[in-house]
């Protein structure tokens, strides 16, 4: 089977089982540039595990998956499946690192519109960030 095919095969393989389908969508949706690692990782180990998917699958999940320097980083150890293990290792020490996830969450609460005292909805958002 050529690498067309075998796209072709594994893009429509799950379309009718309808768990395949709502763990593929939320993989995607999760990854925000890495900030959500932990839920990405979290979502695609435990999906593999429920939906017994294979490494060929797996693989086109990821390329799907992740966008810029992620999916930057990971190119040459994404076109065979015998890449997979190795991108997936390398994905978890680049952005798995609690000082990684930490510094991109100070980033984010900085970025965040300073709270107002007339407006508590503010403060409480504040608070759910930090």
């Amino acid at each position: 089977m050529d690498t067309a095919h075998l796209h072709d095969h594994l893009d429509t393989a799950h379309l009718h089982n309808p768990t395949h389908r709502s763990m593929n969508a939320a993989l995607l949706h999760i990854l925000k540039g890495m900030i959500n690692w932990p839920l990405f990782i979290a979502s695609y180990e435990h999906s593999k595990a429920i939906c017994g998917y294979s490494d060929d699958e797996n693989l086109l999940r990821l390329q799907r998956a992740l966008k810029g320097a992620a999916l930057e980083a990971m190119v040459p150890l994404l076109y065979l499946p015998s890449g997979l293990q190795e991108a997936v290792a390398t994905l978890k020490l680049r952005f798995g690192r609690p000082e990684v996830i930490v510094e991109r969450l100070i980033e984010k609460v900085r970025r965040m519109p300073v709270p107002r005292a007339d407006r508590l909805e503010t403060l409480a958002e504040f608070g759910f960030a930090v």
